[in-house]
């Protein structure tokens, strides 16, 4: 499988690492296997739970999902606020996620968001 380019950018929150992948149109057709909409940004969040879970034992999976859900509200909610429309996909295989996005291999992927124009009717 041919993997594609991606923009990341990383964010660091100590002792949570949040990595956000931008992705071109057409991957997550590739990662869904399926139809899907293709919108012009993706937004893939990721967590590296070895780092959180070193300052809070267990909890800190927890604490990663949290936050994951949190950044994922905030782009949904500014998307909104732009007149854009944006989505959630947590229906997705994770190694094939790794395969063709190429993230670390420390990182978790959690969410996808596509964000993009609003379609009549939607």
């Amino acid at each position: 499988m041919n993997k594609l380019k991606i923009s990341a950018v990383l964010f660091a929150l100590p002792p949570l690492v949040i990595m956000f992948a931008v992705l071109r149109p057409g991957w997550i057709v590739k990662i869904l296997a399926k139809r899907s909409p293709d919108a012009p940004l993706n937004i893939l969040i990721t967590a590296e739970y070895d780092r959180i879970t070193s300052k809070y034992g267990k909890r800190g999976v927890r604490y990663a999902i949290i936050e994951a859900g949190h950044i994922g509200q905030n782009i949904l909610l500014q998307s909104e606020a732009m007149g854009l429309g944006a989505g959630i996909v947590g229906a997705f295989n994770d190694e094939k996620v790794r395969q063709v996005v190429n993230i670390p291999p420390n990182h978790e992927p959690l969410l996808i968001l596509p964000v993009g124009y609003k379609t009549e009717g939607l």
